[in-house]
């Protein structure tokens, strides 16, 4: 069993069985935020992932500790805020706050956005979203698990303006709450939204460039980074970048947008995505650069098929991937480690 954490510390490390994500997390300063009842706009327009951090993580308050299962051992923080300290205020927060929202009022912000946001029909997109996450699970069936999904995306919305919501992210959120909220300790799971609400930011702060369509053609939007897992994949195999890109035309952007933007939960099973993100979330080169070595691996893994395919049977191929042997497929995006392109 695997612990996925988030700590206030630049470094990665797989410590026994724990995974500390990195980053100055920006999820401890929203638990500063909850704790005084006031809301600030998190995401920086094109920043960069340390400038984020030390922006909004570097008076982080304590540790939060996120178990993914087994024990969860969440310490108090020096300044005396203990995790069920923050869990309390997230909860208390959090209903005064979509409450207001549906009365017609806003709590945390201007009048004015949240006039944007009824207007934009984000609520109603979140709403129509998580109905719609993984209907074959009972799980995700259930209303009360329905509705935590609901407070996190519209909370996460409104905290962070530059991102608010993107289609497709309540994939993303989805394995976070299922693993926390299955917790072998049930004094955890019993507090598993706002543990979760914390991961989702943690891993959110990684990736959120790719969800700005403003950055899409920056140096730092999705497109460079689609640029990336071509680099990566010639470099590694020209002959099968070539047959894509030059022969068949086939370009990243017609099957990995979806690969990277919902990191991987609508191409494998979700006890397999499981076991990917544990991999991608313990990786010391960290979750952004890990997945586009997966990415990579996956195209690597299916070459033969996709050297004799034309362009419709390539589309088709990568866009409704086959199953595969996932340990494989992560010992080919481990030999590619320390190659990212700049």
């Amino acid at each position: 069993m695997v612990a996925w954490e988030v700590v206030p510390t630049k470094r990665r490390r797989r410590v026994g069985r724990r995974i500390e994500l990195g980053g100055k997390t920006c999820a401890l300063e929203v638990n500063e935020t909850v704790r005084d009842g006031c809301a600030q706009s998190y995401a920086s327009e094109g920043e960069d992932n340390d400038a984020w951090g030390e922006r909004y993580g570097g008076s982080s308050t304590g540790r939060v500790r996120m178990m993914m299962l087994g024990e969860n051992d969440m310490e108090a923080s020096s300044t005396g805020w203990s995790a069920s300290m923050t869990r309390k205020l997230w909860v208390r927060r959090c209903i005064c706050t979509i409450q207001s929202w549906e009365a017609g009022s806003d709590p945390i912000g201007s009048s004015e956005n949240i006039h944007v946001i009824q207007e934009s029909e984000i609520l109603e997109q979140i709403d129509r979203d998580v109905k719609r996450t993984h209907p074959d699970k009972s799980f995700f069936s259930a209303k009360s698990n329905q509705e935590s999904l609901r407070r996190i995306l519209i909370i996460f919305s409104r905290l962070y303006p530059s991102v608010r919501y993107v289609q497709g992210l309540n994939e993303v959120l989805a394995p976070l709450f299922y693993v926390l909220k299955n917790d072998l300790d049930t004094s955890n799971s019993t507090s598993a939204e706002a543990d979760t609400f914390f991961c989702f930011v943690e891993l959110i702060s990684g990736f959120k460039n790719n969800y700005c369509k403003h950055l899409d053609n920056s140096r730092v939007g999705i497109r460079s980074i689609l640029s990336k897992l071509s680099q990566l994949l010639k470099k590694h195999d020209e002959e099968l970048w070539r047959h894509m890109e030059v022969i068949t035309k086939v370009y990243p952007q017609y099957y990995a947008f979806r690969w990277i933007t919902l990191l991987l939960t609508m191409e494998f099973s979700f006890n397999v995505c499981i076991h990917i993100w544990d991999a991608m979330l313990g990786d010391p080169e960290g979750p952004p650069d890990t997945l586009l070595r997966i990415c990579c691996a996956m195209l690597i893994l299916v070459r033969k098929r996709l050297l004799v395919g034309d362009f419709t049977a390539n589309i088709q191929l990568l866009q409704h991937y086959p199953q595969t042997n996932i340990d494989h497929l992560l010992h080919i995006a481990n030999r590619l480690r320390g190659t990212m392109p700049s």
